[in-house]
């Protein structure tokens, strides 16, 4: 059974309350965790189910990223007082360094897991 404070953060800023539901990110989460638990079973031995399985954790991620990225950034917009200053370009972040060219160390972390 869900608990109402499992599904939703309650914020105080300035006088004000705001309820933030992050039902929809635990259950992408979930989603991602399964998946990368089929893909890590015992099942993923067989080469065609293992690219299945990692095509779904590929999708359960990409999913959970943007959820939470739209989330951070609707929070940010309602807690500023210009939300136009939060509306960055997207672009700009899509073409920073990716991680794993910045640090060689999790690089190989990173890479292990495909």
């Amino acid at each position: 059974m869900v608990n109402a404070l499992d599904c939703a953060y309650y914020i105080f800023i300035g006088g004000t309350d705001m309820t933030i539901d992050v039902s929809s990110l635990r259950n992408a989460l979930t989603a991602l965790e399964k998946s990368l638990k089929f893909l890590a079973s015992d099942m993923a031995k067989e080469p065609d189910l293992r690219e299945q399985f990692r095509a779904a954790a590929i999708q359960a991620f990409k999913f959970t990223h943007e959820l939470a990225y739209k989330m951070l950034k609707r929070q940010l917009e309602q807690m500023s007082a210009d939300p136009a200053a939060i509306d960055t370009k997207r672009e700009d972040h899509e073409k920073m360094p990716l991680l794993r060219r910045r640090d060689p160390e999790r690089s190989h972390k990173v890479q292990t897991l495909r």
